[in-house]
């Protein structure tokens, strides 16, 4: 039984449905997960919505099977924190990334988010 709220849980949704998009690579679907004027906070740098999607094709590009998992999920109000795992292939290589996102919401828009990998 989940302690959620209904706010918190339509978040998680949200964010689910997100990242389906993403597996797809929809990305005009998956940045609907942002608010227009959301800044991501990266390892490699800061982005606005265009840079994001940009840095996404690239990702892509150089590893067309990428997925992520989400080993954990924590939601606190306005707060989503998740440890991930990017895997994928690159140059003949397996690549594994691990690293944590925690997402500032606006109602069900993503306003703000840090990540970190490993």
């Amino acid at each position: 039984m989940s302690n959620r709220t209904p706010d918190e849980q339509a978040r998680l949704d949200t964010i689910e449905r997100a990242m389906t998009h993403w597996h797809r690579r929809e990305l005009d679907d998956y940045f609907t997960l942002y608010r227009p004027d959301a800044t991501l906070h990266h390892t490699h740098g800061d982005f606005d919505v265009a840079g994001a999607h940009l840095d996404y094709l690239a990702l892509f590009d150089a590893m067309p099977d990428a997925t992520v998992t989400f080993d954990h999920v924590l939601v606190d109000g306005d707060l989503v924190a998740m440890n991930f795992v990017l895997t994928g292939t690159a140059d003949d290589q397996d690549v594994i990334r691990r690293g944590l996102s925690m997402l500032l919401f606006d109602g069900l828009q993503c306003i703000e988010r840090w990540t970190s990998t490993h």
